[in-house]
């Protein structure tokens, strides 16, 4: 007994020294969660001493937001339970949170009743501080843009970030439990995989690049990192393999590398350059233009390499760059062989990812050769001026004096020519001379137009002259400069008029094209003196013309004659007083009876003028067809009364126009047959031949095609004025847009753009489509462009709709604007060259319509057809 005392006493001592010096926290509860016994380590947790805390219940010693969850444990375990591992978190020294495990240990009593409870807490700092480092990680992972993936020895994965969904496609579900191979895209070698395993099973980082293909089956690029995870034993656990999507960026490398390539491959001279002027890059063109081939650019300036006085000319441009504008500009430098080339620059601004400019970046383009056509093309471009500026003189005034002082002021002030003279001649003296620029009087000009100048000029048609200030000449007078002239006569056919003489600029060199120029011009003052001879003859015809009276009457309400001319007697054959309160009836046949008291009533309908054509058998004269127009016709007071009718009679003229449309038919059937035998024939001579002759034997072909294309043309245009047509209902966008289909398939590089209103119908004559898409076809046949663009707009009012088609080609011609537009009226003199825009113009007029042009922007043209709905 004695020895069971000792050795419960050792137990107690033992217990004692462990309750008293252990580091663990340490308490005794009873069953009404009061402190029976607690060790300093607890007590120190309360800033207490173990004496101080008996006694306690657990509300006093916990707070708010963990006393409900500490009393929950203490009750389970007054039920009887043993709690393993709660953790709780009490405040420490510092400022910080130290962490406690712990277990609680019912306490039973004789009768086996839970009586209380001892609780051990053990401090768990360090692994909550790796659970919290774990949780860091974990989250950084997950948040991580690079795809991360972790896999077994075996290479079986079993994590992947969010960041590897999103790149692979592969869900964390699809992709958990099976191998990385699902992202094999055939694309790396087997020797890659060999080295790669090899590497990384060495317990060494494996680092590549990888071709991968995603879940959706397109191919990626990645930046791989793959290490192994080892034990502390150095036993392998897992592989952690860390892919970046570099596709983006090895698609931008390739970029760089084909901009780098066009740069260098550019026919362009190219460089840029910082705000200190130091180089960026030059590519080749550019180092070769300045002879620079082998230089350091870094230890170059622009300054430097193109010279003070060339910089100096550009300084204000770079200014404008580096402000962030885009400049263009020529100038003419100097290259490495010390040549003058002409330049055209373009510089633009460079700037960096926050939008500010770092650089200048400068193309230079070699236009040595068009700067020089460009200059030849200025004089084409005044020799065009001189001529559209005679042309619109010649049908501003129908006074011959006052047209030849103004054609010699315009060409003798164009910087092509100099003093330019005119005479009209008689067969032996000037009647008429002008001259400009010159310093002779009108008498001295006309004595030296003599009989022999002027016989001279006819018979030669073009009369050159070396040196127009000595004899025989002598056109000028003392101390002139020796300078070239030529003389044209001013004549149409075999009738000759006068002289025209032009002298050149001593220093300005003459050419085909000019000599071609006065002789155009020449010929179209001709044309206007042969034109004004006619008009002489005209009014003269016109007056015998007034005295041939056509019939002409005035009929009421109910069409009851009330003044007829002598004209109607004569065709009615009976007199006037016998005509008069009748009617057509009295002298018709019923059918052309019943059809003029219908186009009187139409005309009384509608109030407004009728044209109509009539056939009908006369007493005396036989069967006559006659063009009426007839007129409403109003009283005094602006009520209408009846209708005026003027009747033509047409019938030779219907007669010939069956004889015109005949030698239509022949002359087209000639026409085409002999222009096939002559492109027959040119197309034989091209395969037999060569050089120079193959190429008169290729125009001749063209022309020959071209002649058929108008032979093709004239037809159309005669067909319509033979039958215009009628009108129809259309709906417009369907009409365009059917139009717009069919050109598009014969011209399928051309871009033709619609907007077009829908659901709108209008009434259209039939020669309206085909002339939309004339127009539309001219646009695309006269561009200068590879691919032309087009535009086509409708836009629809109450009383009108208006069809406009822009395009962006050369434009076209000012004077065929204004005889197609009516503006300037149609004449020899005077005169547009397309058929397919004379159609247009027919068809639009005939349909009551306005063919209106304008500029388009930057270029081109605007032709809008305004129509009456």
């Amino acid at each position: 007994m004695n020895e069971v005392n000792v050795e419960h006493r050792s137990l107690d001592d033992l217990a004692e020294t462990l309750f008293s010096h252990t580091s663990d926290l340490v308490v005794v509860k009873d069953t009404e969660h009061r402190i029976v016994r607690a060790n300093e380590r607890y007590a120190s947790i309360f800033d207490a001493t173990p004496t101080e805390l008996v006694g306690r219940g657990t509300r006093t010693l916990w707070g708010a937001d963990a006393v409900e969850s500490v009393l929950e444990d203490e009750r389970r375990v007054f039920d009887g339970q043993e709690l393993r591992d709660r953790e709780r978190r009490f405040p420490c020294s510092g400022g910080e949170d130290c962490w406690y495990a712990f277990n609680y240990v019912p306490r039973y009593d004789e009768t086996d009743s839970v009586q209380g409870f001892l609780a051990i807490g053990r401090e768990i700092a360090t692994r909550k501080r790796i659970e919290r480092e774990l949780e860091l990680f974990e989250n950084a992972v997950e948040a991580a843009g690079h795809g991360v993936y972790i896999t077994d020895p075996d290479g079986t994965i079993e994590y992947v970030n969010p960041a590897f969904e999103t790149i692979t496609g592969y869900s964390r579900e699809e992709a958990i439990g099976r191998t990385p191979r699902i992202l094999n895209a055939g694309e790396m070698s087997e020797a890659y995989f060999e080295e790669l395993w090899a590497t990384v099973l060495d317990g060494e980082l494996w680092e590549e690049e990888i071709v991968n293909r995603t879940n959706g089956g397109e191919l990626y690029r990645a930046h791989q990192t793959i290490a192994p995870v080892e034990d502390g034993a150095g036993d392998l656990l897992a592989f952690v393999a860390i892919q970046t999507d570099i596709t983006e960026y090895k698609d931008y490398e390739k970029r760089l590398r084909r901009y780098r390539q066009a740069v260098e491959n550019s026919k362009a001279l190219i460089a840029a350059v910082d705000r200190n002027g130091t180089f960026h890059f030059a590519n080749d063109r550019f180092r070769a233009f300045y002879g620079l081939d082998d230089a350091d650019l870094s230890a170059e300036t622009l300054e430097s390499v193109i010279g003070e006085t060339a910089f100096t000319a550009i300084e204000p441009y770079l200014d404008r760059v580096f402000g962030g504008e885009r400049v263009e500009f020529e100038t003419t430098r100097e290259d490495a062989t010390g040549t003058p080339r002409r330049l055209a620059i373009s510089g633009y601004p460079l700037r960096n990812d926050e939008g500010t400019v770092v650089s200048a970046a400068v193309s230079m383009q070699d236009i040595t050769e068009s700067y020089e056509q460009s200059k030849e093309n200025e004089i084409l471009a005044e020799y065009r001026r001189v001529m559209s500026t005679v042309n619109r003189e010649l049908v501003r005034t129908d006074s011959v004096e006052e047209m030849l002082t103004r054609v010699t002021d315009i060409i003798g002030s164009s910087d092509l020519f100099g003093c330019t003279f005119a005479a009209l001649m008689d067969d032996t003296t000037p009647s008429f001379v002008c001259n400009s620029g010159s310093d002779l009087d009108d008498r001295a000009v006309a004595s030296f137009h003599t009989t022999a100048y002027r016989e001279r000029v006819i018979d030669e048609g073009f009369y050159w002259m070396d040196d127009v200030t000595q004899e025989p000449f002598a056109q000028h007078g003392e101390d002139v400069p020796a300078h070239p002239g030529v003389a044209i006569p001013l004549q149409y056919e075999d009738e000759a008029y006068g002289v025209l003489t032009v002298h050149f600029q001593r220093d300005l060199e003459t050419d085909a094209v000019s000599w071609e120029l006065l002789s155009e011009v020449a010929d179209d003052i001709g044309f206007f003196l042969y034109n004004q001879s006619l008009e002489h003859d005209y009014r003269t015809f016109q007056e015998i013309a007034e005295r041939i009276d056509d019939p002409i009457m005035l009929q009421d309400l109910d069409g009851q004659y009330r003044v007829i001319n002598d004209a109607v007697s004569e065709y009615a054959g009976r007199p006037k007083s016998e005509l008069i309160d009748g009617d057509e009836f009295a002298f018709m046949d019923d059918a052309a009876a019943e059809q003029i008291r219908e186009n009187k009533e139409r005309v009384l309908r509608t109030e407004s003028p009728v044209e109509y054509e009539t056939t009908t058998e006369f007493p005396t004269k036989g069967e006559r067809s006659f063009s009426t127009i007839r007129y409403p016709h109003y009283d005094d007071s602006g009520t209408l009364d009846g209708t005026v009718a003027i009747c033509r009679d047409v019938t030779e003229l219907k007669k010939r126009e069956q004889q015109l449309r005949v030698m239509d038919r022949v002359l087209r059937h000639n026409v085409n047959n002999n222009m096939n035998v002559v492109t027959g024939y040119a197309e034989m001579i091209m395969e037999s031949s060569s050089g120079e002759t193959v190429t008169r034997a290729e125009n001749i072909v063209k022309m020959s095609e071209k002649l058929l294309e108008t032979t093709a043309k004239q037809r159309q245009i005669t067909r319509f004025l033979s039958n215009p047509g009628s009108t129809t209902r259309y709906d417009i966008a369907t009409v365009v847009s059917d139009i717009v289909s069919t050109i598009s398939d014969r011209y399928p590089a051309a871009e033709i753009e619609t907007s077009l209103r829908a659901d709108v119908s209008v009434t259209l004559h039939d020669g309206i489509p085909r002339a939309i898409e004339e127009l539309l076809e001219n646009a695309i046949t006269h561009s200068d462009r590879d691919q032309p663009t087009v535009e086509v707009q409708t836009a629809v009012s109450a009383d009108t709709i208006r069809i406009r088609i822009g395009d962006h080609g050369p434009g076209i011609p000012r004077m065929e604007r204004e005889v197609l537009s009516g503006e300037t009226e149609v004449g020899p003199l005077y005169h547009g060259s397309g058929l397919g825009l004379w159609f247009v113009n027919l068809a639009v007029k005939h349909a009551d319509g306005v063919l209106e042009f304008e500029d388009n922007e930057p270029r081109g043209s605007v032709v809008s057809i305004r129509l009456p709905r």
